[in-house]
């Protein structure tokens, strides 16, 4: 294999598998802001997601670990999250601490 063939794959093989999908269900999910009410809400309680630590870009982290808590979120069946820390490290990937709601449609949008 010559060389352009060997950084093109070693390419590949670094970009894939980077970001987490968002699903369906998890593109769904609000993150709640400060001026949203969710004392009528269902507490579905704390996920924490947690980006690789081989990220390519701060932004590729920044979206895998962001669709990694949407999707917890949905897989708990909620509607809403309220982002409690969100934390960036050199080396260590990037965590979110969010709590899930369930609320109903007509509140909060």
């Amino acid at each position: 294999m010559n060389i352009k063939g060997s950084v093109l794959l070693l390419t590949i093989l670094l970009t894939a598998g980077c970001t987490t999908a968002l699903t369906n269900e998890g593109s769904m999910i609000r993150s709640a802001n400060s001026n949203d009410d969710l004392s009528k809400c269902e507490f579905l309680g704390v996920i924490t997601a947690k980006s690789p630590e081989f990220a390519i870009t701060p932004a590729q982290e920044a979206e895998y670990v962001m669709n990694d808590a949407r999707n917890k979120v949905a897989a708990r069946g909620g509607s809403h999250m309220k982002i409690l820390t969100q934390n960036h490290g050199v080396f260590t990937g990037a965590t979110i601490n969010a709590e899930a709601f369930s609320c109903a449609m007509s509140a909060n949008g």
